[in-house]
């Protein structure tokens, strides 16, 4: 394909349960010799032949005796990240662990966690899921028998092979709120968006993560392949960090401003944003100003952009109306919605140095954000919506439908996958002591008396 020079990859290990969900460990260490009897303690490889340093999650046993009833279990999850995180591809560095299709994890094929709940709570019998029910997290706030932890750096909410129907209902349906959940108890962990590519695929992988690099990672204005090979660790920094957004094509940068001047955003120029380093303001009523520049393919139209401030929940219900169990999230609407046409104007232009190959883009200025007059964070969605943009098709097949029996015609009357992007939060001092405090969960349980506002 030719492409080899764009491209860069690092090692990395799948840890698939089966029981309680999968895991991914990056950049790691492929181990070529047994550490358990060539090096004992450097590494958790046992037969080089078939693991080379894979995490036995299963634990030891003897052969045939790797049961519940023999008093042997899996690793629970603070065990596996902390194995992971034990083998990096260069010492004293960090490993990016992560709980992929987190739907597998926290609902009721997992381990059932309440994240509305503080901590969030698993209620899934450890026992049916090969996890010693005796098992004691050493995080004092989890309590013996809790499953849940907050050892892992990264949440898979978005998988792009899953089609609209993952796109719309396990992401924004159901991901999504147990994330905004976790966030407002302060609990960050970046948000990714993956194509789960464990074979050869006919559909399209479009889900992805744009991430800022340090400068001497560039060639010129474009990253270059081979210093991300050299140092994969710091692009796992970035992400751990949060300093990424995950799209399926718009590209979309958000800078937020204080009185002040200080600038917060989601690039490593950036002085603030993180949760390590929130914006702080000169007093809790005090307005941020949001700037958002958003650009993207011409085949990728966008038409909304929406902004949650301290983003509250609704729990799901089953087809009775009732509270569905385990309980998951969906998404309140945001506290700000801009309309394309009303609110901003999106432009096509050429794309520099490229002949005459075309994106559309747009850039909103000083969008005042109402303080809920405590501590919060923010989370910026760009969408393309049905009726007004058009689906992706072809460069993005998935779940296409024809709405006017004219392939050779792209029209709103069409159905498929839109263009979407949701960045991770920018946090927000609002009373300037020097450390961001949770505003706490808000869910609602979607009934009439208790609605989403």
């Amino acid at each position: 394909m030719e492409v080899g020079a764009w491209i860069a990859s690092t090692p990395s290990a799948e840890m698939t349960t089966m029981d309680y969900g999968h895991f991914n460990a990056w950049p790691t260490m492929i181990e070529t010799f047994s550490p358990a009897s060539e090096a004992p303690g450097t590494g958790q490889s046992t037969d080089p032949k078939s693991s080379q340093g894979a995490v036995d999650w299963g634990g030891t046993a003897q052969v045939g005796r790797d049961f519940p009833i023999y008093g042997n279990y899996s690793f629970a999850p603070q065990q596996i990240v902390a194995a992971a995180k034990n083998d990096p591809v260069s010492a004293g560095r960090e490993v990016v662990v992560q709980i992929n299709h987190i739907e597998g994890h926290f609902g009721g094929a997992g381990l059932a966690i309440d994240t509305a709940q503080n901590p969030p709570v698993s209620s899934t019998d450890p026992v049916s899921r090969r996890l010693d029910p005796n098992f004691d997290d050493p995080d004092p706030e989890i309590a013996p028998g809790n499953f849940y932890t907050d050892s892992y750096d990264t949440l898979e909410l978005w998988i792009g092979t899953a089609g609209l129907e993952g796109q719309n209902n396990t992401f924004l349906g159901e991901n999504i709120g147990d994330w905004f959940n976790l966030l407002n108890q302060g609990r960050f962990h970046t948000g990714v968006a993956n194509s789960d590519t464990h074979d050869r695929r006919i559909s399209a992988m479009h889900a992805r993560n744009i991430i800022s690099v340090p400068d001497d990672m560039l060639s010129g204005t474009t990253v270059n392949p081979r210093r991300v090979a050299q140092d994969p660790h710091t692009v796992g920094d970035s992400v751990r960090n949060g300093q990424t957004t995950m799209t399926n094509a718009p590209f979309v940068v958000i800078k937020a401003s204080n009185a002040a001047g200080d600038v917060a955003g989601l690039e490593l120029s950036d002085s603030v944003g993180p949760l390590s380093q929130p914006l702080p303001l000169a007093t809790p009523g005090e307005t941020v100003f949001l700037d958002i520049d958003i650009q993207s393919p011409a085949w990728a139209e966008f038409d909304r952009v929406s902004v949650y401030i301290n983003g509250e929940t609704v729990r799901q219900t089953d087809q009775l109306g009732l509270p569905a169990e385990p309980p998951r999230y969906g998404i309140c609407d945001a506290g700000i919605v801009m309309n394309g046409g009303a609110d901003f104007t999106v432009a096509t232009v050429t794309v520099p140095n490229t002949g005459d190959a075309q994106r559309l883009q747009t850039r909103l200025e000083d969008v005042p954000l109402p303080s809920p007059g405590n501590d919060y964070w923010f989370v910026v969605r760009v969408e393309g919506t049905p009726d007004i943009s058009r689906p992706m098709w072809p460069v993005v097949p998935n779940d296409f439908t024809d709405g006017d029996n004219d392939l050779a015609n792209r029209s709103t009357a069409d159905r498929g996958i839109y263009a979407l992007a949701v960045s991770n939060p920018i946090y927000v001092d609002a009373d300037n002591n020097g450390r961001w405090d949770p505003p706490g969960v808000r869910t609602h349980m979607g009934t009439a008396l208790d609605p989403c506002p």
